[in-house]
C-alpha cells in the first residue's frame, strides 16, 4: 500500500513539473508572438490589417499547403526580429475565401504587404531568407 501512495506521488509530481514547465514555454511564445495573428473574418482583417498604424505583412495559406508550412517560421522570425515595427497577419484562404478573392490570391502562399490600408507589394511562392529580407526592408525602407 506504501509503495503504490509513493508511486502516485511520484507521478503527481512529475506531471506537476510537467505542466508547469508548458505554462513557462506557454508565456515565452506568446510575448514573443505578440505582432503575429491569425485573422478571424472580415472585420477582423479590416480592424488589424487595413486600420493598423504598422506596416503588414499578411500571408495567405492554406492547413494543406506544404511550402506554407515552410515559409510561415520564416515569415515569424523575420517580424519578431523587428522590435514591433512590422506585424504579420495569417490568413487561412478555405476559411476565407472573399478576403483571398479581393486580393486576387490564385495560389498559396501569396503574401502581401500592406501600409496604410493600401497593397505595396506582394510574391507568391517559397522565398528564402534574404529575400523575404529584401521583401520586408522595402517595406520598412530600411
Amino acid at each position: 500500500m506504501l509503495n503504490k501512495i509513493l508511486l502516485n506521488t511520484s507521478r503527481l509530481f512529475r506531471l506537476k513539473s510537467i505542466t508547469s514547465t508548458i505554462t513557462v514555454r506557454n508565456i515565452c511564445l506568446t510575448n514573443s508572438l505578440k505582432d503575429i495573428f491569425k485573422i478571424q473574418d472580415e472585420n477582423d482583417f479590416k480592424e488589424k490589417v487595413v486600420n493598423n498604424k504598422n506596416p503588414v505583412i499578411v500571408e495567405f495559406y492554406a492547413t494543406w499547403c506544404g511550402p506554407c508550412k515552410l515559409l510561415k517560421p520564416r515569415l515569424e522570425t523575420i517580424v519578431g526580429g523587428k522590435g514591433g515595427k512590422l506585424d504579420l497577419a495569417l490568413v487561412d484562404v478555405d476559411e476565407h475565401e472573399s478576403l483571398a478573392m479581393q486580393y486576387k490570391v490564385g495560389s498559396v502562399p501569396t503574401v502581401v504587404a500592406i501600409n496604410g490600408g493600401k497593397l505595396v507589394d506582394q510574391f507568391i511562392g517559397l522565398k528564402d531568407e534574404d529575400q523575404l529580407n529584401a521583401f520586408v526592408g522595402k517595406l520598412l525602407k530600411e
